[in-house]
């Protein structure tokens, strides 16, 4: 698993860091600091993510600023596990192609990357989900992240070895690229039972917005 620590040290340098102190200055520095980090934690999951974007507007900020310095964004997509440039495609574009685009997620693809999140970097901590639309969503109506306890949600870990190359900036741990554990399977039981409340998109990003604007 990697820490804060090191996907800072491996993804964030210190021009970069300057250009978001810049970009979000009205942001305390640990609340910059922690967006930064779960954006880049999203980024390094996101070759597994075939779904809708499963964060927060503010992490959706911090991607965008990044994109903006096209060079440095190419470089972190280049040094990230899958190797290849990171596409953001917004729903009014893709909308044109398909009406119900952002309208309803597949949950099992937000239980994976829950299942991933925890694999890769350990349980959420406290202040983290709320970056984390389904994460946030279970804390909010369930009072807990799976039916027993965080650290349960670690998938059965199919290891992915990066592509051999010598600069490759992360530990040379395997990427743990999970499909659905019994863990994720009791996760994925545990929100669809009888009573739970279902999973609103809209209304997810809805919140993400208005805690934007409070902050």
């Amino acid at each position: 698993m990697m820490t804060d620590d090191q996907l800072c040290a491996a993804f964030l340098d210190a021009p970069m860091l300057h250009y978001f102190q810049c970009k979000f200055a009205d942001l305390p520095a640990d609340e910059l600091q922690a967006r930064i980090v779960e954006t880049l934690k999203f980024l390094f999951l996101s070759h597994e993510c075939t779904g809708a974007i499963p964060v927060s507007r503010d992490i959706d900020d911090i991607w965008h600023a990044w994109i903006l310095q096209t060079q440095e964004y190419a470089t972190l997509c280049e040094r990230l596990p899958a190797r290849s440039f990171i596409h953001h495609s917004s729903n009014d574009y893709l909308r044109y192609f398909d009406p119900s685009v952002g309208e309803q997620d597949d949950l099992m693809q937000n239980v994976k990357m829950l299942a991933l999140y925890v694999a890769n970097f350990g349980p959420f901590e406290a202040g983290r989900t709320k970056h984390w639309l389904m994460a946030s969503h279970l804390l909010e109506h369930r009072g807990c992240i799976t039916a027993s306890r965080p650290e349960t949600i670690t998938a059965a870990s199919t290891s992915v070895e990066p592509r051999d190359r010598p600069s490759a900036p992360w530990p040379r741990e395997p990427f743990a690229s999970p499909t659905c554990s019994p863990c994720a399977a009791e996760l994925l039981q545990s929100i669809t039972a009888r009573g739970s409340m279902p999973f609103d998109r809209s209304s997810a990003m809805a919140r993400s917005r208005r805690s934007a604007r409070m902050a």
